[in-house]
Formats: C-alpha cells, sequence, structure tokens
C-alpha cells in the first residue's frame, strides 16, 4: 500500500516546457506582448498557469479527421 498525501487543490501546476505547446505559447507571446520568458519564468504564475491551460484546452478539444476530440472522452 502507498500512503496518501493530500495536496492543496492549487498546488498542481503545468509544466511549462513542453515542446507540444511551445509554438502556441511563442504565438501567445507574440499576440499579447508578453516578455519573451513569459512562459519560461511563469512556472508559478497563476496567469501563465491560464495561459498554458488555454493552450492546451485547444489541443483537447481539437480534431484530426475522424478522430473525436479527447475533451469528449468519458
Amino acid at each position: 500500500m502507498l500512503p496518501v498525501i493530500r495536496l492543496p487543490i492549487d498546488l498542481p501546476v503545468y509544466r511549462m516546457a513542453n515542446a507540444r505547446t511551445q509554438t502556441e505559447q511563442l504565438a501567445h507571446i507574440a499576440e499579447t506582448k508578453c516578455p519573451a520568458n513569459y512562459f519560461e519564468a511563469g512556472q508559478d504564475n497563476e496567469e501563465a498557469q491560464q495561459a498554458q491551460h488555454n493552450i492546451l484546452r485547444g489541443f483537447a478539444n481539437a480534431t484530426a479527421g475522424s478522430v473525436k476530440p479527447i475533451i469528449e472522452e468519458p
């Protein structure tokens, strides 16, 4: 048996060094005129975390041909 460890709901964060989202991160920086290190320095920044969440949510909603978006999976 492994121990159960309880954490505050706001503790888990997105890892910003995510190669899948790098292009979208750069687009966000260009569109919003954020500093070049916005995501790199944003591990503990709630606004950057929300931007990363929005990027990942966009990926989850994306479809590829006949593939159902992952967001629709139970």
